[in-house]
Parts: structure tokens; sequence; C-alpha cells
């Protein structure tokens, strides 16, 4: 069992959120073991009847350094978003009635390499911040990446 005063070495797996163009937005889950690969998934989707939103992310991490309340780490990742947005209209449509549906769909496809790391406070929460550069819309940019995570064990 850990105990709030144990260090970050001990903790491996945790549970939080997370918002990035590469590693996903929402609900996320970090591997982030002592040395080696470890990762970091995220997701979320939100459905209403004229809007759909959907993010997935996931990252590869190669762990550079793993102390007491920091790590600092490699990272690589593919990211996939989704929106769509649907208006609906009423007006006469000869032979199909008074309704019609348009909508409008947009998808992003999004890769990235840089640095990340990890620092815990205190007990087990964690948060991190990454730097990658993101090839995203054509175009290649420096992007931040945050997250917050409760360390499970």
């Amino acid at each position: 069992m850990l105990y709030a005063n144990e260090s970050m070495r001990n903790q491996t797996r945790g549970l939080g959120v997370a918002a990035g163009i590469v590693g996903g937005n929402g609900f996320s889950y970090l591997f982030l073991p002592d040395e080696g690969i470890g990762y970091h998934a995220a997701g979320i989707i939100v459905k209403s009847p004229s809007l759909t939103y959907l993010s997935l992310g996931i990252e590869p991490l190669k762990v550079l350094h793993k102390g007491n309340s920091t790590a600092l780490y490699l990272v690589s990742g593919i990211g996939f978003k989704l929106l769509k947005e649907t208006e609906s209209e009423y007006r006469y449509i000869s032979g199909k009635g008074y309704y019609a549906e348009s909508s409008k769909t947009t998808n992003t496809l999004s890769f990235g390499a840089g640095l990340g790391g990890v620092y815990q406070s205190s007990g087990r929460l964690v948060a991190n911040m990454e730097f990658l550069m993101a090839f995203w819309d054509e175009r290649i940019i420096p992007m931040p990446q945050i997250g917050f995570y409760y360390m499970l064990w």
C-alpha cells in the first residue's frame, strides 16, 4: 500500500484528465515506469443532437529520469479529433416533407514528438507538461500539453 509520503518511484499508474492536440483531450491513463517504455492514452466523446466531438490520442514515452518527485521523458504520439456539427432546418422539400438536415464534419490527425516531465507536489497527485513539435492542420508548430493524474500504484 502507498502512503502520502512515499516517493513517485513507487507509483507507476495513474488516472486523470489531459488536454493536448497530439495526446488527446479528456479522461486519460498514464503508465510511467521507473525506467524503460511507458505510455499515455486519452479520449472523450461528447454527443448532443447538434454536435458530436471525439478526441483520441496515444503517446509512447521513454523514461530518461524518475526521481522521488519528478520524472523526465521523451514522448511521441498520434492524435485524432472529429467534430461534426448538424443543423436542422424545417422547410418544404418536394416529395419529402418539411425537414432538411445539413452537417459539417471536420477531422484532424496530428503527430508530434518532444520532451515531457512530471511533478509530484505531495501525496498521489501529479501534474505533467509536455512540449512537442506537432504536425497538425498542415503545419508544424510547437505545442504544449498538460495533464493531472491521481497515481493509483
